[in-house]
């Protein structure tokens, strides 16, 4: 069966809540992960730890491109990926359906990429 990728985008400015508020907030994350969990339909999901990160990248200079690492991900960017789901979908019409209730929609968007097994 094919996997899709989930990939929840957020504005970081809209993201304030009380440490109570952020415990109810996750609950709902972890309650509607654990129904796909039930219905076959997540293969993996993770959350990333906040804050770290590494941006590797090539960048042309005086003396031509060099590959440059920096720490990452970067506050300053309109999005942040905080963690991602992998699911079991027929095609993307059922990845859709599927995320449909996702709790991420309250805070941001999510992108659906099919995965390209190699």
């Amino acid at each position: 069966m094919p996997k899709f990728m989930i990939i929840p985008r957020e504005q970081p400015k809209g993201l304030t809540a009380s440490p109570a508020e952020m415990e109810k907030i996750l609950q709902k994350y972890m309650a509607w992960t654990a129904n796909l969990a039930k219905a076959g339909k997540l293969d993996h999901g993770n959350k990333l730890k906040d804050g770290q990160g590494r941006v590797v990248g090539v960048f042309g200079g005086e003396k031509g491109p060099k590959v440059t690492v920096t720490d990452g991900p970067h506050m300053e960017s309109k999005e942040i990926m905080g963690g991602y789901w992998v699911l079991n979908a027929a095609d993307y019409n059922e990845a859709q359906a599927l995320v449909m209730d996702c709790p991420h929609l309250q805070f941001g968007t999510l992108e659906i990429r099919q995965v390209d097994e190699m």
